[in-house]
């Protein structure tokens, strides 16, 4: 676990300076070393407000061998992204996890990632996993139903002033990390009881709505899915077109394009999953590329790329067309195209890359050196010969068509649910620093 240490945030309410004697004061509030809280309101440590016999602590640091009877154990990916199914948990055998019975979960602990990527991740505990451990890289938080709202805990470490509070304690090293003599002191700003318990509840409402959404738009998109493979692969038919499909090669409908970037452009770009080509800026807040972008390749609208060396970790064969921007440049380790005049309809041919329908051809070129190293490397004429199954021009239009009324309903729950996870947002902080009170 990280051992060095950063300057304490003030862990109790000690500071405070009554309201009618500071500039600015607000009637009913004092103010803190944490900002304006409510009069009646505490700072307290976050290990003073767990049960006495559940102390905050990590779990199983060497879990061994895979025990199909065994206990359950909790690792940080699963419930990094919502709770994983069953099956997918690892479970630790008797011998190795009773040593360590004093992590053990109860429906309710919250959980809290403290080593790796995920920092700060949280999570309630389903009742299913009652009685399951965890791993060093999390902590178990068992607030103390008797005097606080464990819900209303779990809600504070998830907003932004629990992040806030991760970050400033977060170590550094070969993988970031909370001690947990650190995360014992994290000062949190404790409403009375009851007043904890209705914030729970009404943040509690807004999850449950944000859930139903989840779901719409898993559901949305299996269905787009779905339909995409089958009219992409002819399986489905539109009425009106009997004709045979064709295999192309690649090179047939495009032309590689290896312009160079001598105009200056600075819009450095990468491939994302959910926005394709998008500017390295929006997803790092940086530019990561080198120095010279001069010999970079110039892409415009509508035009394709495809990383030769791609890693295993993104979806083999992802070709992504530029859509966000009039134009934008890419590394050298990308192959660039675009359609020949009258070749295919170039929508279609962007549903058809997102769909997958290259994978298995680019699985079967690349070169296994690369393989042995975590790359998928395809050498350019390789790439340019691989073949694709399409129908003709109308066809194309129609389905191209279809999929895009697919593609905008999907986006529109997209936008329904980042609106709403915003809103839930701007709430919590009202909400959590008592600037918005609740009727109890």
């Amino acid at each position: 676990m990280p051992t060095t240490t950063k300057s304490r945030i003030p862990s109790n309410n000690g500071g405070t300076v009554a309201a009618s004697s500071n500039p600015g004061a607000k009637p009913g509030y004092k103010h803190t070393k944490l900002g304006w809280i409510p009069e009646e309101w505490e700072i307290k440590p976050l290990g003073k407000c767990v049960l006495a016999d559940r102390r905050i602590t990590y779990g199983i640091v060497q879990p061994g061998g895979y025990d199909p009877t065994g206990r359950y154990l909790v690792r940080g990916k699963d419930y990094s992204f919502g709770w994983a199914e069953p099956e997918a948990f690892f479970r630790v055998t008797p011998k190795i996890e009773e040593p360590y019975k004093r992590s053990r979960l109860k429906a309710g602990d919250t959980l809290l990632t403290i080593v790796g990527a995920g920092v700060g991740n949280v999570a309630v505990v389903p009742e299913w996993l009652e009685g399951a451990n965890i791993t060093q890289t999390t902590a178990r938080i068992a607030i103390n139903p008797s005097q606080h709202e464990p819900a209303f805990f779990y809600h504070y470490l998830g907003s932004g002033m629990g992040l806030r509070l991760v970050h400033h304690f977060e170590k550094g090293g070969a993988q970031p990390g909370l001690n947990i003599e650190d995360i014992n002191i994290f000062p949190i700003v404790c409403p009375p009881l009851p007043e904890q318990r209705r914030i729970a509840q009404v943040l509690g409402a807004w999850d449950r709505a944000i859930a139903t959404v989840q779901q719409l738009l898993a559901a949305q998109q299996e269905r787009k899915r779905g339909l995409m493979q089958e009219l992409l692969t002819g399986r489905r038919r539109f009425k009106g077109f009997e004709g045979k499909w064709k295999n192309y090669r690649l090179g047939e409908l495009f032309e590689r394009i290896t312009r160079k970037n001598d105009v200056g452009d600075s819009h450095v770009m990468t491939i994302s999953a959910q926005h394709g080509l998008i500017d390295q800026r929006e997803i790092f807040n940086k530019s990561v590329a080198g120095a010279n972008l001069a010999a970079y390749y110039l892409l415009k609208k509508g035009e394709f790329a495809y990383n030769k060396s791609s890693s295993n970790g993104y979806p083999v064969g992802a070709i992504k067309r530029l859509e966000r921007y009039e134009q934008g440049i890419l590394s050298v380790l990308y192959i660039c195209f675009g359609l020949k005049p009258g070749a295919a309809n170039g929508d279609f041919m962007a549903a058809y890359f997102d769909a997958g329908l290259m994978d298995e051809g680019i699985g079967a070129i690349a070169q296994e050196g690369a393989r042995n190293h975590g790359l998928l490397n395809v050498s350019t004429s390789d790439f340019f010969d691989i073949d694709v199954h399409i129908p003709q021009a109308e066809e194309q239009a129609v389905i191209a068509k279809a999929i895009g009324v697919l593609n905008k309903e999907t986006e529109s729950i997209q936008n329904y649910l980042d609106h709403l996870t915003t809103q839930k947002q701007g709430l919590m902080q009202q909400l959590l620093t008592g600037a918005v009170r609740v009727k109890c």
